[in-house]
């Protein structure tokens, strides 16, 4: 019961096996009596009262779930049950981890701290991605010292850079603490004709009405246009520029208000050319000089998001992918990104083909610049930017989603084959 899980990197079609955070099927899942799944090594005890400073980040804690990272014990000697079923029926099966009354370790002793304590904890992990920490009745108050117990820590860690302590101690008794994958904030499918120019006229078909609009270089005589080789059904082409003064885009009308201070960007994507040969900008929201939020293909091939805070002397955190991966033209790629801003803290990841290819850990105020404009997808936003360049992409299936709980979301490949529909 000590090892830790092992989980699939790149995500088969969903089947019978329960489903970790980034999305992945599970080959093995561990439940130890500190409450969490997949620990193989126990939070150390010091007290009274009690602490437990074995917290995230930490190499020997990846992949856990942790629901409470206290020290129970379900020996004789301390008591309870901790049980394990999967529910339902495909695709919406659910395997549940219960804690049942479990005591906390006794340190024994005069005090006999810990005595008296019980747990009721419990992890579903549903099939489609989201899990839940659920907590019924507990007695987190040791006897006869009468202190409670911990705080410890709640939360999960798929690695030391990718994790998310939600609170330290306990919540209520008969409440839940709920993990999902957000709906979009707003989805472009480029299933229609043609374009023609009009504003709004690439429908957001997230309902959320953030339609989008042709930008065309005046210099450029080729335009944005409706692709039918799309990976899943139909794409936009950009076409090739290679100086910031010539701009084509698709605005899609999302101010930092909406881009938030936390979300995920998604699309498929692929070049005419190799990569390696020259920038490309992906997308861009950048209108003051280095304040800035886009994503670029850089001239070594490697991925390039840079992100700038609000703070009074902003901040701008700056990742990019390591090495320099070799991508023929042509060759259709998943790509996505996410972000984390809050007070003190910062975290970017990127995406490729739904395995996370680079993270950071950096400093922030909390908050997006508030001097940028709306994103732009396929080519720099302004004169301001950073970078310029289109090389002809080719774009599908651009998504841009905000977490709506504790954690961040973590995007994975979509599907490869949908129906497709032609406004």
């Amino acid at each position: 019961m000590g090892s830790p899980l092992t989980k699939h990197h790149v995500c088969p079609a969903p089947g019978t096996k329960p489903r970790w955070p980034d999305n992945c099927e599970l080959d093995e899942v561990r439940a130890r009596s500190v409450p969490a799944m997949a620990y193989h090594r126990l939070p150390n005890s010091i007290g009274p009262p009690r602490t437990y400073p074995l917290g995230y980040a930490d190499a020997g804690l990846i992949q856990t779930l942790r629901i409470y990272g206290a020290d129970l014990d379900v020996s004789a000697g301390g008591g309870g049950t901790i049980t394990f079923t999967t529910t339902g029926v495909a695709p919406n099966r659910i395997f549940v981890v219960t804690w049942n009354s479990v005591s906390a370790w006794k340190a024994g002793g005069a005090s006999n701290f810990g005595a008296g304590t019980a747990y009721n904890l419990q992890i579903q992990l549903h099939e489609g991605g989201d899990f839940y920490y659920m907590y019924g009745v507990s007695d987190d108050v040791s006897e006869p010292a009468n202190q409670a117990m911990g705080p410890a820590q709640i939360g999960w860690e798929i690695a030391t850079s990718d994790f998310v302590v939600v609170q330290s101690g306990l919540p209520a008794n008969n409440t839940g603490i709920r993990f999902f994958i957000p709906g979009a904030l707003a989805e472009y499918r480029f299933d229609l004709g043609s374009l023609n120019g009009t504003a709004g006229e690439l429908l957001d078909s997230s309902g959320n009405a953030l339609n989008g609009t042709r930008i065309n270089s005046p210099s450029n005589a080729n335009q944005a246009q409706i692709n039918s080789g799309g990976k899943v059904c139909q794409a936009v082409s950009i076409p090739a520029n290679s100086t910031l003064t010539q701009i084509d885009a698709i605005d899609i009308t999302l101010p930092p208000t909406l881009i938030g201070s936390a979300g995920t960007i998604t699309f498929w994507y692929k070049s005419t050319s190799a990569w390696g040969t020259t920038n490309a900008v992906l997308f861009d929201a950048t209108l003051v000089s280095g304040r800035h939020f886009y994503l670029a293909r850089d001239s070594n091939a490697r991925l390039r998001f840079v992100v700038t805070d609000n703070a009074a002397v902003p901040r701008t955190i700056t990742l990019v992918q390591a090495g320099s991966p070799a991508v023929a033209a042509d060759t259709w790629k998943h790509r996505a990104v996410t972000w984390e801003l809050s007070a003190g803290n910062a975290i970017l990841a990127i995406y490729s083909d739904g395995v996370r290819v680079a993270a950071v850990t950096d400093t922030s105020n909390g908050s997006l610049n508030s001097s940028l404009g709306s994103l732009y997808i396929g080519d720099n936003r302004s004169l301001n930017s950073e970078l310029g360049n289109a090389t002809g992409p080719a774009l599908e299936r651009s998504t841009t989603a905000r977490p709506m709980t504790a954690p961040r979301p973590i995007p994975s490949r979509p599907r490869i084959s949908a129906a497709c529909s032609l406004a």
